[in-house]
C-alpha cells in the first residue's frame, strides 16, 4: 500500500533510535520506492524514501474500484 496525501508515516528508526512520525505532505513519486514530502511533529519538513520497517495509518479508508468492462482470465 502506498501513502497518500494527509496520511501518516511511522518510521522505525536502527535499534537505539527513536521512532518517527510524519504527516504527508505530497506524494513526488510512485512506484516501488514512492518519495514523500512529509513534515514532521516538531514541524520541519524532508523528503523521505518509505522502507519496509514503515507502516502507513491512512487518514481515512480508501475504496479501490474496478472498471465494469475489465477482463478477468
Amino acid at each position: 500500500m502506498q501513502a497518500a496525501k494527509g496520511d501518516w508515516l511511522l518510521m522505525h528508526g536502527p535499534a537505539g533510535s527513536n521512532d518517527r512520525i510524519a504527516k504527508v505532505k505530497e506524494v513526488l513519486s510512485g512506484g516501488a520506492a514512492p518519495l514523500y514530502r512529509v513534515e514532521y511533529e516538531d514541524g520541519h519538513e524532508a523528503v523521505v524514501v518509505a522502507s519496509p520497517a514503515t507502516y502507513i495509518r491512512v487518514r481515512k479508508p480508501r475504496v479501490v474500484t474496478v472498471s465494469p468492462k475489465s477482463c478477468y482470465l
